[in-house]
Protein backbone atom coordinates (compact mmCIF):
# COMPACT_ATOMS: atom_id res chain seq x y z
CA UNK A 1 0.00 0.00 0.00
CA UNK A 2 1.33 3.47 -0.95
CA UNK A 3 0.61 6.05 1.68
CA UNK A 4 0.01 9.55 0.10
CA UNK A 5 0.46 12.91 2.07
CA UNK A 6 -0.12 16.72 0.71
CA UNK A 7 2.85 17.99 2.48
CA UNK A 8 5.33 15.96 0.60
CA UNK A 9 7.92 16.84 -1.99
CA UNK A 10 9.31 14.62 -4.95
CA UNK A 11 12.74 13.36 -3.80
CA UNK A 12 14.28 15.44 -6.81
CA UNK A 13 12.84 18.88 -5.72
CA UNK A 14 13.48 18.27 -2.06
CA UNK A 15 17.06 20.21 -2.27
CA UNK A 16 15.25 23.02 -4.03
CA UNK A 17 12.53 23.38 -1.49
CA UNK A 18 14.49 22.99 1.20
CA UNK A 19 16.59 26.05 0.15
CA UNK A 20 13.43 27.78 -0.27
CA UNK A 21 12.28 27.52 3.14
CA UNK A 22 15.55 28.52 4.62
CA UNK A 23 15.18 31.85 2.23
CA UNK A 24 11.58 31.59 4.44
CA UNK A 25 13.37 31.46 7.76
CA UNK A 26 15.54 33.66 7.07
CA UNK A 27 12.81 36.26 6.13
CA UNK A 28 11.31 35.81 9.59
CA UNK A 29 14.85 36.13 11.20
CA UNK A 30 14.98 40.00 9.66
CA UNK A 31 11.61 40.49 10.81
CA UNK A 32 12.30 39.44 14.68
CA UNK A 33 9.84 36.30 14.16
CA UNK A 34 11.54 33.56 16.46
CA UNK A 35 11.32 30.28 14.49
CA UNK A 36 11.93 28.09 17.50
CA UNK A 37 10.47 29.96 20.54
CA UNK A 38 10.65 28.27 24.18
CA UNK A 39 7.12 29.15 24.67
CA UNK A 40 4.27 27.22 23.81
CA UNK A 41 0.51 26.28 24.63
CA UNK A 42 -2.42 24.69 24.13
CA UNK A 43 -5.83 24.33 25.53
CA UNK A 44 -6.91 20.77 23.97
CA UNK A 45 -5.50 17.53 22.45
CA UNK A 46 -7.21 17.37 19.14
CA UNK A 47 -8.82 14.30 19.47
CA UNK A 48 -10.50 15.81 23.03
CA UNK A 49 -11.78 18.86 20.93
CA UNK A 50 -13.01 16.64 17.96
CA UNK A 51 -15.20 14.63 20.83
CA UNK A 52 -15.93 17.44 22.90
CA UNK A 53 -16.78 20.07 20.01
CA UNK A 54 -20.29 21.57 21.46
CA UNK A 55 -19.84 21.55 24.76
CA UNK A 56 -15.69 23.49 24.42
CA UNK A 57 -17.58 25.92 21.84
CA UNK A 58 -20.73 26.74 24.21
CA UNK A 59 -18.35 26.90 27.31
CA UNK A 60 -15.42 28.98 26.04
CA UNK A 61 -15.09 32.00 24.00
CA UNK A 62 -11.26 31.57 22.78
CA UNK A 63 -9.01 28.52 22.61
CA UNK A 64 -5.52 27.55 22.01
CA UNK A 65 -4.30 25.11 19.20
CA UNK A 66 -1.19 23.64 18.55
CA UNK A 67 0.12 20.95 16.33
CA UNK A 68 2.03 20.29 13.25
CA UNK A 69 0.45 21.81 9.31
CA UNK A 70 -0.49 18.54 7.51
CA UNK A 71 -2.19 20.99 4.59
CA UNK A 72 -2.67 24.20 3.35
CA UNK A 73 -4.58 25.61 0.88
CA UNK A 74 -6.40 28.59 0.25
CA UNK A 75 -6.80 31.91 -2.19
CA UNK A 76 -7.84 35.58 -1.33
CA UNK A 77 -8.63 36.57 1.66
CA UNK A 78 -9.24 33.17 3.38
CA UNK A 79 -7.07 30.07 4.10
CA UNK A 80 -7.85 26.94 5.62
CA UNK A 81 -4.94 24.15 7.48
CA UNK A 82 -5.65 20.85 8.47
CA UNK A 83 -3.66 20.40 12.08
CA UNK A 84 -2.59 17.43 13.25
CA UNK A 85 -1.07 16.49 16.44
CA UNK A 86 -0.90 12.83 18.11
CA UNK A 87 -4.35 12.04 18.80
CA UNK A 88 -5.39 12.76 16.07
CA UNK A 89 -2.95 12.01 13.03
CA UNK A 90 -6.03 12.58 10.44
CA UNK A 91 -6.28 16.47 11.70
CA UNK A 92 -9.03 19.47 12.73
CA UNK A 93 -9.64 21.94 10.58
CA UNK A 94 -8.41 25.95 10.95
CA UNK A 95 -9.80 28.87 8.99
CA UNK A 96 -8.19 32.04 8.18
CA UNK A 97 -9.32 35.13 7.08
CA UNK A 98 -7.95 38.08 6.13
CA UNK A 99 -10.21 40.95 8.15
CA UNK A 100 -9.96 38.10 11.62
CA UNK A 101 -6.45 37.91 12.01
CA UNK A 102 -3.75 40.79 12.97
CA UNK A 103 -3.90 43.50 10.44
CA UNK A 104 -0.46 45.12 8.69
CA UNK A 105 1.56 47.42 10.34
CA UNK A 106 1.39 49.81 7.20
CA UNK A 107 1.80 49.23 3.68
CA UNK A 108 5.25 48.61 4.10
CA UNK A 109 5.40 45.86 6.43
CA UNK A 110 2.69 44.13 5.64
CA UNK A 111 3.92 40.31 7.19
CA UNK A 112 3.62 41.59 11.04
CA UNK A 113 1.01 43.90 12.76
CA UNK A 114 1.77 46.94 15.45
CA UNK A 115 2.54 43.74 18.16
CA UNK A 116 4.93 41.94 16.05
CA UNK A 117 1.94 39.38 14.86
CA UNK A 118 2.26 37.34 11.76
CA UNK A 119 -0.24 38.86 9.48
CA UNK A 120 -3.00 36.76 6.44
CA UNK A 121 0.03 37.57 4.16
CA UNK A 122 2.76 36.16 6.45
CA UNK A 123 0.63 32.95 6.95
CA UNK A 124 0.29 33.03 3.01
CA UNK A 125 3.75 33.67 2.58
CA UNK A 126 5.84 32.35 4.87
CA UNK A 127 4.03 29.55 6.83
CA UNK A 128 3.55 26.13 4.94
CA UNK A 129 3.29 21.85 5.33
CA UNK A 130 5.56 20.57 7.97
CA UNK A 131 5.58 23.86 10.19
CA UNK A 132 4.62 23.50 13.87
CA UNK A 133 1.84 26.93 15.21
CA UNK A 134 -0.16 27.73 17.64
CA UNK A 135 -3.31 29.10 16.68
CA UNK A 136 -5.84 30.98 18.92
CA UNK A 137 -9.68 31.41 18.23
CA UNK A 138 -13.21 30.92 19.05
CA UNK A 139 -14.68 27.02 17.53
CA UNK A 140 -17.30 27.24 14.69
CA UNK A 141 -18.76 25.26 11.67
CA UNK A 142 -18.35 26.21 8.08
CA UNK A 143 -20.84 26.98 5.65
CA UNK A 144 -19.68 23.55 4.63
CA UNK A 145 -20.97 21.59 8.08
CA UNK A 146 -17.30 21.24 9.02
CA UNK A 147 -16.35 22.03 12.28
CA UNK A 148 -13.39 24.65 12.54
CA UNK A 149 -11.25 26.92 14.95
CA UNK A 150 -11.77 30.43 12.98
CA UNK A 151 -8.00 31.69 14.00
CA UNK A 152 -7.67 35.50 15.43
CA UNK A 153 -3.82 35.00 15.68
CA UNK A 154 -1.45 32.20 15.39
CA UNK A 155 2.59 32.03 16.40
CA UNK A 156 5.03 30.11 14.37
CA UNK A 157 6.89 27.14 16.90
CA UNK A 158 8.52 25.27 14.33
CA UNK A 159 9.98 26.13 10.86
CA UNK A 160 10.27 22.80 8.85
CA UNK A 161 12.97 23.30 7.00
CA UNK A 162 13.02 19.55 5.16
CA UNK A 163 9.65 18.36 2.75
CA UNK A 164 8.58 15.04 3.44
CA UNK A 165 9.05 12.67 0.40
CA UNK A 166 5.76 12.47 -2.08
CA UNK A 167 5.26 8.89 -0.79
CA UNK A 168 5.74 6.25 1.25
CA UNK A 169 5.61 2.18 -0.01
CA UNK A 170 4.97 0.14 3.23
CA UNK A 171 6.54 -2.51 1.54
CA UNK A 172 9.63 -1.10 0.88
CA UNK A 173 10.94 -1.60 4.17
CA UNK A 174 14.02 -0.75 3.49
CA UNK A 175 13.32 3.16 2.35
CA UNK A 176 11.05 3.29 5.36
CA UNK A 177 13.87 2.57 7.89
CA UNK A 178 16.31 4.58 6.40
CA UNK A 179 13.86 7.51 6.84
CA UNK A 180 12.24 6.16 9.85
CA UNK A 181 10.87 10.20 10.84
CA UNK A 182 9.30 10.81 8.06
CA UNK A 183 8.37 7.14 8.04
CA UNK A 184 6.38 8.11 11.54
CA UNK A 185 5.16 11.36 10.42
CA UNK A 186 3.31 10.39 7.42
CA UNK A 187 1.98 7.85 9.84
CA UNK A 188 2.76 4.82 7.17
CA UNK A 189 -0.39 2.47 7.17
CA UNK A 190 -0.63 -1.34 5.48
CA UNK A 191 -3.10 -2.80 3.87
CA UNK A 192 -5.34 -3.37 6.81
CA UNK A 193 -5.41 0.58 8.27
CA UNK A 194 -2.49 -0.49 10.77
CA UNK A 195 -0.25 2.41 11.05
CA UNK A 196 3.35 2.60 12.09
CA UNK A 197 2.38 4.62 15.14
CA UNK A 198 0.00 2.32 16.09
CA UNK A 199 2.27 -0.86 16.43
CA UNK A 200 4.45 1.58 18.71
CA UNK A 201 1.38 1.99 21.09
CA UNK A 202 0.79 -1.46 20.73
CA UNK A 203 4.12 -2.70 22.54
CA UNK A 204 3.77 0.20 24.94
CA UNK A 205 0.50 -1.40 25.76
CA UNK A 206 2.02 -4.96 25.97
CA UNK A 207 5.20 -3.94 28.53
CA UNK A 208 2.36 -1.91 30.12
CA UNK A 209 0.13 -5.40 31.06
CA UNK A 210 3.29 -6.69 32.02
CA UNK A 211 4.53 -4.06 34.95
CA UNK A 212 0.71 -4.06 35.86
CA UNK A 213 0.91 -7.82 36.47
CA UNK A 214 3.75 -8.29 37.99
CA UNK A 215 3.30 -5.41 40.36
CA UNK A 216 -0.30 -7.63 41.35
CA UNK A 217 1.87 -10.32 42.32
CA UNK A 218 3.79 -8.22 44.17
CA UNK A 219 7.12 -8.49 42.63
CA UNK A 220 9.82 -5.60 42.40
CA UNK A 221 11.34 -4.58 39.56
CA UNK A 222 15.38 -4.22 39.31
CA UNK A 223 17.90 -3.16 37.19
CA UNK A 224 20.60 -5.73 36.30
CA UNK A 225 24.59 -4.92 34.27
CA UNK A 226 24.28 -4.93 30.42
CA UNK A 227 27.88 -6.35 30.75
CA UNK A 228 29.03 -9.53 31.94
CA UNK A 229 32.29 -10.76 31.89
CA UNK A 230 30.96 -14.40 30.66
CA UNK A 231 27.87 -14.41 28.79
CA UNK A 232 24.98 -16.87 30.19
CA UNK A 233 21.53 -17.70 30.15
CA UNK A 234 20.66 -18.38 26.60
CA UNK A 235 22.36 -20.29 23.53
CA UNK A 236 23.36 -17.73 21.49
CA UNK A 237 26.81 -15.57 20.37
CA UNK A 238 27.15 -13.28 22.07
CA UNK A 239 28.23 -9.38 20.88
CA UNK A 240 31.82 -8.94 22.04
CA UNK A 241 33.05 -5.34 23.22
CA UNK A 242 36.16 -3.68 25.28
CA UNK A 243 35.72 -2.09 28.97
CA UNK A 244 38.63 0.73 29.10
CA UNK A 245 38.81 0.86 32.64
CA UNK A 246 39.04 -2.83 33.62
CA UNK A 247 41.23 -3.71 30.56
CA UNK A 248 38.97 -6.72 29.54
CA UNK A 249 37.34 -8.27 27.03
CA UNK A 250 33.07 -8.18 28.41
CA UNK A 251 30.08 -8.82 26.27
CA UNK A 252 26.66 -7.52 26.09
CA UNK A 253 23.84 -9.60 28.22
CA UNK A 254 22.34 -12.70 26.13
CA UNK A 255 19.61 -13.04 28.23
CA UNK A 256 18.29 -11.73 32.15
CA UNK A 257 18.36 -14.57 33.84
CA UNK A 258 21.91 -15.17 36.04
CA UNK A 259 22.23 -11.87 38.00
CA UNK A 260 18.30 -11.98 38.79
CA UNK A 261 18.84 -15.66 40.08
CA UNK A 262 21.83 -13.66 42.19
CA UNK A 263 19.63 -11.72 43.84
CA UNK A 264 17.06 -14.38 44.60
CA UNK A 265 20.01 -15.96 46.21
CA UNK A 266 20.98 -12.89 47.64
CA UNK A 267 17.82 -12.80 49.72
CA UNK A 268 15.34 -10.99 47.59
CA UNK A 269 12.18 -13.24 46.27
CA UNK A 270 10.27 -11.87 43.90
CA UNK A 271 11.67 -9.95 40.91
CA UNK A 272 11.54 -8.57 37.26
CA UNK A 273 13.52 -7.15 34.87
CA UNK A 274 12.14 -5.42 31.58
CA UNK A 275 14.96 -4.18 29.13
CA UNK A 276 17.18 -5.15 26.20
CA UNK A 277 19.51 -8.00 25.47
CA UNK A 278 21.38 -8.84 22.49
CA UNK A 279 22.45 -11.98 20.30
CA UNK A 280 25.22 -11.60 17.52
CA UNK A 281 23.47 -13.99 15.28
CA UNK A 282 21.16 -13.68 12.27
CA UNK A 283 17.99 -12.22 12.00
CA UNK A 284 13.81 -13.63 11.02
CA UNK A 285 10.95 -12.38 10.78
CA UNK A 286 10.87 -13.40 14.48
CA UNK A 287 14.69 -12.92 15.53
CA UNK A 288 16.50 -9.95 16.48
CA UNK A 289 20.29 -9.00 17.08
CA UNK A 290 18.83 -6.38 19.70
CA UNK A 291 15.71 -6.52 21.27
CA UNK A 292 13.92 -5.69 24.84
CA UNK A 293 12.37 -8.82 26.95
CA UNK A 294 11.39 -9.69 30.48
CA UNK A 295 12.30 -11.47 33.21
CA UNK A 296 10.59 -12.85 36.47
CA UNK A 297 11.92 -14.98 38.95
CA UNK A 298 9.62 -15.85 42.53
CA UNK A 299 10.72 -18.05 45.30
CA UNK A 300 8.66 -20.73 46.49
CA UNK A 301 6.64 -21.28 43.60
CA UNK A 302 7.36 -23.68 40.69
CA UNK A 303 6.23 -24.00 37.04
CA UNK A 304 2.99 -24.88 37.36
CA UNK A 305 2.19 -21.49 39.35
CA UNK A 306 4.19 -20.23 36.45
CA UNK A 307 2.02 -21.60 33.42
CA UNK A 308 -1.04 -20.34 35.50
CA UNK A 309 0.03 -16.65 35.54
CA UNK A 310 1.56 -16.49 32.09
CA UNK A 311 -1.82 -17.94 30.94
CA UNK A 312 -3.52 -15.04 32.35
CA UNK A 313 -1.30 -12.33 31.59
CA UNK A 314 -1.54 -13.92 28.04
CA UNK A 315 -4.94 -13.67 27.37
CA UNK A 316 -5.33 -10.22 28.69
CA UNK A 317 -2.34 -9.12 26.31
CA UNK A 318 -4.01 -10.95 23.47
CA UNK A 319 -7.18 -9.05 24.05
CA UNK A 320 -6.20 -5.43 25.10
CA UNK A 321 -3.59 -5.35 21.92
CA UNK A 322 -6.06 -7.13 19.89
CA UNK A 323 -9.74 -6.64 20.76
CA UNK A 324 -10.48 -10.52 20.08
CA UNK A 325 -8.87 -13.56 20.60
CA UNK A 326 -8.18 -14.77 17.83
CA UNK A 327 -5.70 -13.66 15.43
CA UNK A 328 -4.07 -15.27 11.85
CA UNK A 329 -1.08 -15.96 11.60
CA UNK A 330 1.92 -15.36 9.58
CA UNK A 331 0.71 -18.17 7.66
CA UNK A 332 -2.81 -17.33 7.29
CA UNK A 333 -3.85 -20.12 10.20
CA UNK A 334 -6.64 -18.95 12.92
CA UNK A 335 -5.52 -19.15 16.16
CA UNK A 336 -7.57 -19.15 18.93
CA UNK A 337 -5.91 -17.44 22.23
CA UNK A 338 -8.99 -18.60 24.03
CA UNK A 339 -9.64 -21.60 26.11
CA UNK A 340 -9.69 -23.65 23.22
CA UNK A 341 -8.92 -26.89 24.71
CA UNK A 342 -11.50 -29.36 26.29
CA UNK A 343 -10.53 -31.68 28.66
CA UNK A 344 -11.59 -34.85 26.60
CA UNK A 345 -9.53 -33.75 23.64
CA UNK A 346 -6.57 -33.78 26.20
CA UNK A 347 -7.36 -37.01 27.86
CA UNK A 348 -7.95 -38.52 24.15
CA UNK A 349 -4.50 -37.20 23.50
CA UNK A 350 -2.67 -37.95 27.11
CA UNK A 351 -2.27 -34.44 27.84
CA UNK A 352 -2.55 -32.24 30.75
CA UNK A 353 -4.85 -28.90 30.99
CA UNK A 354 -4.10 -25.53 32.10
CA UNK A 355 -7.38 -23.59 32.50
CA UNK A 356 -7.92 -24.68 28.14
CA UNK A 357 -4.67 -25.00 27.41
CA UNK A 358 -3.17 -28.59 26.89
CA UNK A 359 0.34 -29.29 28.69
CA UNK A 360 2.07 -32.18 26.05
CA UNK A 361 5.14 -33.56 27.23
CA UNK A 362 8.31 -32.74 24.55
CA UNK A 363 8.37 -36.29 22.86
CA UNK A 364 4.71 -36.49 22.65
CA UNK A 365 4.98 -33.39 20.81
CA UNK A 366 7.46 -33.83 18.63
CA UNK A 367 5.75 -37.52 17.68
CA UNK A 368 2.42 -35.52 17.64
CA UNK A 369 3.25 -32.32 15.46
CA UNK A 370 5.14 -34.14 12.71
CA UNK A 371 2.22 -37.03 12.18
CA UNK A 372 4.61 -39.41 14.23
CA UNK A 373 7.49 -39.13 11.24
CA UNK A 374 9.81 -38.31 14.65
CA UNK A 375 10.43 -39.93 17.17
CA UNK A 376 13.83 -38.14 19.05
CA UNK A 377 13.14 -39.75 22.56
CA UNK A 378 15.91 -42.10 23.87
CA UNK A 379 17.65 -41.59 21.05
CA UNK A 380 21.75 -41.67 21.16
CA UNK A 381 23.28 -39.19 19.19
CA UNK A 382 24.28 -40.95 16.28
CA UNK A 383 20.83 -41.65 15.70
CA UNK A 384 19.77 -38.08 16.16
CA UNK A 385 22.53 -37.24 13.57
CA UNK A 386 21.03 -39.95 10.97
CA UNK A 387 17.41 -38.31 12.06
CA UNK A 388 18.22 -35.08 10.37
CA UNK A 389 19.62 -36.27 7.67
CA UNK A 390 16.84 -38.50 6.80
CA UNK A 391 14.65 -35.52 6.68
CA UNK A 392 16.83 -32.81 4.84
CA UNK A 393 18.30 -31.00 7.97
CA UNK A 394 22.47 -31.14 6.70
CA UNK A 395 23.93 -27.81 8.41
CA UNK A 396 24.33 -30.02 11.74
CA UNK A 397 27.11 -32.39 13.01
CA UNK A 398 27.63 -34.84 16.04
CA UNK A 399 29.85 -32.20 17.29
CA UNK A 400 27.56 -29.65 17.84
CA UNK A 401 25.55 -31.35 21.10
CA UNK A 402 22.90 -33.69 21.54
CA UNK A 403 20.73 -30.17 22.23
CA UNK A 404 21.58 -28.71 18.59
CA UNK A 405 20.19 -31.88 17.09
CA UNK A 406 16.92 -32.17 19.29
CA UNK A 407 15.81 -28.27 18.46
CA UNK A 408 16.62 -28.36 14.91
CA UNK A 409 14.45 -32.09 15.06
CA UNK A 410 11.71 -30.31 17.08
CA UNK A 411 11.76 -26.99 14.96
CA UNK A 412 10.93 -29.14 11.69
CA UNK A 413 7.75 -30.96 14.01
CA UNK A 414 6.62 -26.92 15.32
CA UNK A 415 5.62 -25.98 11.76
CA UNK A 416 2.53 -28.06 11.97
CA UNK A 417 1.26 -25.90 15.51
CA UNK A 418 -1.89 -23.64 16.00
CA UNK A 419 -3.14 -22.92 19.03
CA UNK A 420 -1.33 -22.34 22.09
CA UNK A 421 0.20 -24.81 24.07
CA UNK A 422 2.20 -25.31 27.02
CA UNK A 423 5.45 -27.45 25.57
CA UNK A 424 6.47 -28.99 28.79
CA UNK A 425 9.63 -31.34 30.41
CA UNK A 426 12.28 -31.22 27.39
CA UNK A 427 15.21 -33.24 28.22
CA UNK A 428 17.93 -32.30 30.47
CA UNK A 429 20.47 -31.74 27.77
CA UNK A 430 17.74 -28.66 25.87
CA UNK A 431 17.71 -26.82 29.53
CA UNK A 432 20.91 -26.75 31.44
CA UNK A 433 19.44 -23.84 34.09
CA UNK A 434 15.83 -25.92 34.99
CA UNK A 435 15.39 -28.11 37.69
CA UNK A 436 15.09 -32.14 36.86
CA UNK A 437 11.68 -33.31 36.92
CA UNK A 438 11.34 -35.67 40.37
CA UNK A 439 9.57 -38.56 38.18
CA UNK A 440 11.95 -38.70 35.40
CA UNK A 441 15.78 -37.56 36.04
CA UNK A 442 16.22 -36.81 32.17
CA UNK A 443 13.78 -34.49 31.89
CA UNK A 444 13.30 -30.73 33.16
CA UNK A 445 10.43 -28.70 34.55
CA UNK A 446 10.35 -26.71 32.13
CA UNK A 447 7.65 -24.99 29.29
CA UNK A 448 7.94 -23.43 26.72
CA UNK A 449 4.23 -21.71 25.20
CA UNK A 450 3.91 -22.79 21.69
CA UNK A 451 1.70 -21.15 18.64
CA UNK A 452 1.33 -20.86 14.80
CA UNK A 453 5.05 -21.98 14.50
CA UNK A 454 6.77 -19.72 17.18
CA UNK A 455 8.10 -20.10 20.58
CA UNK A 456 6.49 -17.48 22.24
CA UNK A 457 7.84 -17.55 25.86
CA UNK A 458 9.32 -20.24 28.41
CA UNK A 459 9.47 -21.01 32.25
CA UNK A 460 11.73 -23.21 34.95
CA UNK A 461 11.28 -24.44 37.90
CA UNK A 462 14.92 -23.44 38.30
CA UNK A 463 17.80 -25.42 38.92
CA UNK A 464 18.90 -24.75 43.04
CA UNK A 465 21.45 -27.54 43.02
CA UNK A 466 25.08 -26.14 42.52
CA UNK A 467 26.57 -29.63 41.99
CA UNK A 468 23.86 -30.51 39.53
CA UNK A 469 24.66 -26.87 37.74
CA UNK A 470 28.40 -27.29 37.99
CA UNK A 471 27.92 -30.23 35.91
CA UNK A 472 25.39 -29.06 33.18
CA UNK A 473 27.94 -26.08 32.31
CA UNK A 474 30.69 -28.49 32.20
CA UNK A 475 28.55 -30.07 29.02
CA UNK A 476 28.26 -26.95 27.85
CA UNK A 477 31.55 -25.54 27.87
CA UNK A 478 32.44 -28.79 26.47
CA UNK A 479 30.24 -28.16 23.29
CA UNK A 480 31.41 -24.50 23.19
CA UNK A 481 34.94 -26.03 23.61
CA UNK A 482 34.20 -28.17 20.47
CA UNK A 483 33.27 -25.21 18.62
CA UNK A 484 29.67 -24.49 18.88
CA UNK A 485 29.42 -20.82 19.19
CA UNK A 486 26.04 -21.04 20.71
CA UNK A 487 27.17 -22.91 23.71
CA UNK A 488 26.74 -21.52 27.22
CA UNK A 489 30.10 -21.12 29.19
CA UNK A 490 30.83 -22.32 32.50
CA UNK A 491 30.34 -19.60 35.06
CA UNK A 492 31.82 -20.41 38.36
CA UNK A 493 30.86 -17.47 39.54
CA UNK A 494 26.85 -18.09 39.03
CA UNK A 495 27.50 -21.81 41.03
CA UNK A 496 29.39 -19.78 43.83
CA UNK A 497 25.93 -17.69 44.29
CA UNK A 498 23.78 -21.15 44.60
CA UNK A 499 26.73 -22.54 46.94
CA UNK A 500 25.47 -20.14 49.46
CA UNK A 501 21.92 -21.17 49.02
CA UNK A 502 18.97 -20.62 46.30
CA UNK A 503 15.59 -21.42 47.65
CA UNK A 504 13.09 -23.14 45.19
CA UNK A 505 11.37 -20.72 42.35
CA UNK A 506 10.24 -20.64 38.89
CA UNK A 507 11.47 -18.26 36.42
CA UNK A 508 10.14 -16.79 32.89
CA UNK A 509 11.17 -15.23 30.29
CA UNK A 510 9.58 -13.63 26.71
CA UNK A 511 10.21 -10.70 24.30
CA UNK A 512 8.54 -7.94 22.05
CA UNK A 513 8.36 -10.76 19.50
CA UNK A 514 4.87 -11.74 21.13
CA UNK A 515 3.43 -8.20 19.79
CA UNK A 516 4.87 -8.75 16.59
CA UNK A 517 3.35 -12.11 16.38
CA UNK A 518 -0.27 -10.48 17.04
CA UNK A 519 0.02 -8.38 14.57
CA UNK A 520 1.27 -10.55 11.72
CA UNK A 521 4.20 -8.07 11.77
CA UNK A 522 8.22 -8.91 10.99
CA UNK A 523 10.11 -8.07 14.66
CA UNK A 524 11.54 -5.17 12.99
CA UNK A 525 8.34 -3.40 12.53
CA UNK A 526 7.77 -3.55 16.13
CA UNK A 527 11.49 -1.70 16.82
CA UNK A 528 11.41 1.99 17.18
CA UNK A 529 14.14 2.40 14.70
CA UNK A 530 15.72 -0.73 13.20
CA UNK A 531 18.92 -1.44 12.26
CA UNK A 532 19.67 -1.48 9.00
CA UNK A 533 22.97 -1.15 6.48
CA UNK A 534 23.54 1.63 5.46
CA UNK A 535 23.99 3.08 2.05
CA UNK A 536 27.40 4.15 1.20
CA UNK A 537 28.32 7.29 -0.87
CA UNK A 538 31.12 6.68 -3.58
CA UNK A 539 33.31 9.03 -2.30
CA UNK A 540 32.87 7.50 1.28
CA UNK A 541 33.42 4.23 -0.37
CA UNK A 542 37.01 5.43 -2.07
CA UNK A 543 37.71 7.20 0.94
CA UNK A 544 37.18 3.65 3.19
CA UNK A 545 39.61 1.61 0.74
CA UNK A 546 42.18 4.81 0.76
CA UNK A 547 42.27 4.29 3.94
CA UNK A 548 42.35 0.05 4.55
CA UNK A 549 45.25 0.22 1.62
CA UNK A 550 47.07 2.39 4.15
CA UNK A 551 46.84 0.38 6.97
CA UNK A 552 47.99 -2.76 4.08
CA UNK A 553 50.61 -0.99 3.20
CA UNK A 554 51.99 0.06 6.56
CA UNK A 555 51.77 -3.17 8.08
CA UNK A 556 53.71 -4.64 5.19
CA UNK A 557 55.98 -2.41 5.98
CA UNK A 558 56.27 -2.87 9.60
CA UNK A 559 56.97 -6.89 8.35
CA UNK A 560 59.98 -5.77 6.29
Amino acid sequence: MTSKSPNSSNTSNIGAQRELRIEKLETLKRLGVEAYPVDSKRDYILSKLKLNFENIRNSQSEITLAGRIKSKRGSGKIGFVTLEDESLPEGFQLVLKVDELPQPANLEQELLDMDNQLTYKAFRALIEEGDYIQATGYLDTTVAGENSLFVTSFKLLTKALRPLPDTMDYTNVESRYLDRVADYKMNTKDEFGLSVRDVVRAKSKYWQIWREECYKEGMLEVDIPVFELIPGGAEAKPFTTFYNELNQDVYLRLSLELPQKKLIAGGFESIFVVGPVFRNEGSSPQHLQEYLAIEWYKAYTDYNYAAAFTKRVYQRVVKEVLGSMEQKDYYGNQINWGNWCTQEFADKNGWGLESGWPKINYFDAVRYFSNGQIDTENKSDQELLEMCQLIGINDVKISDGTATMLDKLWKKARVNTVNPFFLINPPVELEPLAKRDPNNPKLTQRWQIVAGRAELGKAFSELNDPIDQFGRFEKQQEAKDAGNEEAQSMDLDYVKAMEYGMPPMSGFGTSERFVSFLLGKHIKECVTFPHVRKEISKEDRTKILQEKKSEIEKELLRLG
